[in-house]
């Protein structure tokens, strides 16, 4: 009887081990992607920032 539960505790701990792994992994791939699509955002605001500066300095033609 004894014997059984040090292997069920040896099993639980392996299980907490592995759910642990696991956890980190989802952590690291909601960090990057968290940073990539904050940094796509902030690049794609910037650039329409710049984009309407620059266009508000140029001057208008018509083409007709």
């Amino acid at each position: 009887m004894k014997s059984n539960r040090i292997l069920m505790l040896k099993q639980g701990i392996k299980g907490v081990f592995k759910f642990k792994i696991q956890f980190s992994i989802i952590l690291i791939l909601t960090f990057l992607a968290s940073l990539i699509l904050t940094v796509s955002i902030s690049t794609n605001r910037r650039l329409q920032h710049e984009y309407n500066d620059v266009v508000k300095v140029t001057q208008k033609f018509d083409n007709t």
